[in-house]
């Protein structure tokens, strides 16, 4: 296997295991707390909607950032590397926000929350890694991206 698609495929491998590690944790939440409590009153009614939001923009405005940075480096290798850790950057914010409303589903028994974790998981799901969205992010010809190779 050559070392681009290698690289991708360890990129994509970070993606999924963090992705399953999410749902099944929200499984598990699921059958622990099964019944629909939600309170009206709770003070997470506002802190979780405001910090998942602000975890999916901040993640989105973050990436963007460092792809800016990342752009100007010279050489496809150090480009991939920052390409990695950008999206390494966003995977976390994305995955923080979502564990934590899942913990709040734990601790309250709303399933409420679970809103917060399904639109955080869509914005993880959009987040893939891929090489489509390498060449398009840091400017590299797909002639260039077989020196990875």
């Amino acid at each position: 296997m050559s070392t681009n698609k290698q690289s991708f495929k360890t990129l994509n491998l970070i993606y999924f295991a963090l992705i399953m590690g999410q749902t099944l944790f929200a499984l598990v939440v699921f059958f622990i707390k099964g019944e629909i409590a939600i309170e009206d009153l709770s003070p997470f009614n506002m802190i979780v909607p405001i910090l998942s939001m602000s975890t999916i923009g901040l993640s989105y405005f973050l990436y963007n950032k460092m792809k800016a940075s990342g752009q100007k480096l010279e050489g496809v290798h150090a480009k991939f590397n920052h390409y990695r850790t950008s999206n390494i950057v966003r995977f976390a914010m994305l995955e923080g926000g979502n564990l934590f409303a899942i913990v709040i589903v734990l601790l309250t028994g709303s399933t409420f929350f679970y809103l917060f974790f399904g639109l955080g998981m869509i914005a993880f799901l959009m987040a893939r890694p891929s090489e489509e969205g390498f060449i398009n992010d840091y400017n590299v010809s797909r002639g260039k991206l077989a020196e990875l190779e």
